[in-house]
């Protein structure tokens, strides 16, 4: 029979699946639609309507507009430190669990998103503690370790963030939160780039000794990934809350001090999967980075040192970010960042310039024909509403843009 749209009803609550829920891509398919967003920041009481109304606007937009099979939340699905410390409770309940049941529910968060859209996600910083877990402390207790209460508020954080956000997910790989999956022409690596990070030491008072972001059985994984078989016969995209590339101007956030909380700040890590990504494209293989967490949109292309295009790198726009002074400038991207590895460097490419606003990001991956080439088509595009920018107008800046690889 035709496919429609199912409500389910019971005394405690409403499901709707879409009619294209029942749909299954086929793995051979040539073209597949997601969306993709991040960083939704929960606000106060004085703007939840006006945050609420914002993202199902978004929502019901990207359905008719993209009509997508799926979509990415790429971090800071929650802000467990949305005052900035000056009223954060202290209550791990009250600061973990119930900041993810107001963000995932249906009357004040994505409720109604998650019960039509089946929904990939990974946890950035804002799931813990700005800087997580090298920025203040997780809770106003001295540092981690040191008292058993700072433990448990770690641990209560980690658990809302597996109950509420990867329970659902395919199966994880090893202890971490990562995981594959694929659909159509393309083949996804989610990188938890967030809660394998150790703690930096302070040595002195203005020098710190980076430690690992990701386990070496993560990592070893992700290299496996990238060596199959099946990396030259489909897009390989790489997807994370932390940017790859293109990094951040340094010095452009006060807050920081000149250091970057991005792969920028573990250099060592960032080199290997380069190079790994190199290596793969040196054998016709081809990649997407795809990330979020500056509070801009952003695309560029990759190339070698033979010119040759090998990937794409694309920053998806925040699903509600309306503070300026948090989300970074089209001059803080460094697209001309140099990326030396051995044997010849990447060099990026901007495609247009990065673009402000909130909103969601509707991608399209496509396999060129002859479709049994290595060669693929990605289209982005976005309704981009620049709130930080005292628009009421309501009317969205439109942002694409496309990418041949």
């Amino acid at each position: 029979s035709a496919l429609r749209n199912v409500v389910i009803n019971d005394a405690d609550a409403q499901l709707t699946l879409r009619a294209s829920s029942w749909q299954t891509i086929e793995p051979t398919s040539d073209a597949v639609t997601f969306a993709a967003t991040c960083c939704r920041y929960t606000g106060f009481g004085v703007d939840a309507v006006r945050a609420k109304k914002s993202v199902d606007d978004d929502f019901e937009s990207i359905i008719q507009d993209e009509k997508p099979a799926f979509a990415m939340l790429l971090g800071d699905q929650i802000y467990a430190d949305s005052s900035g410390g000056l009223v954060d409770p202290l209550s791990p309940i009250e600061r973990f669990y119930e900041k993810h049941v107001q963000a995932f529910g249906h009357s004040q968060g994505i409720g109604d998103w998650l019960a039509q859209l089946p929904t990939y996600m990974t946890p950035d910083d804002h799931e813990f503690i700005d800087g997580y877990p090298n920025g203040r402390p997780i809770t106003k207790l001295p540092r981690r370790g040191r008292l058993i209460g700072l433990d448990q508020a770690d641990k209560a954080a980690r658990d809302a963030v597996k109950a509420f956000q990867l329970l659902q997910q395919p199966s994880r790989i090893g202890s971490s939160e990562s995981y594959q999956f694929q659909h159509g022409p393309a083949r996804f690596f989610m990188l938890d780039t967030r809660t394998e990070r150790g703690e930096e030491w302070l040595a002195h008072s203005t020098l710190r000794h980076p430690s690992a972001l990701l386990s070496a059985n993560t990592i070893a994984e992700l290299l496996k990934w990238l060596a199959h078989a099946d990396a030259t016969k489909y897009l390989n995209c790489l997807v994370t809350g932390s940017v790859i590339v293109p990094g951040l101007v340094p010095g452009c956030n006060p807050a920081y001090g000149g250091r970057s909380d991005g792969w920028q700040q573990y250099a060592s890590e960032r080199a290997t999967v380069m190079a790994a990504l190199s290596a793969l494209g040196a054998k016709g293989g081809r990649f997407v980075l795809l990330s979020g967490d500056y509070h801009i949109s952003a695309a560029c292309t990759i190339s070698n040192n033979s010119n040759e295009t090998i990937g794409a790198a694309l920053v998806v726009p925040p699903l509600y970010a309306p503070l300026m002074f948090l989300n970074a400038s089209a001059h803080d991207i460094w697209m001309d960042e140099p990326l030396p590895l051995a044997g010849g460097g990447w060099k990026l490419t901007p495609q247009g310039m990065p673009q402000p606003g909130s909103g969601i990001a509707g991608i399209t991956v496509a396999r060129n024909p002859p479709y049994s080439a290595n060669s693929y088509t990605v289209k982005v595009a976005a309704k981009l509403k620049v709130l930080e920018a005292g628009n009421t107008t309501g009317m969205p800046q439109h942002w694409s843009v496309t990418i041949n690889l």
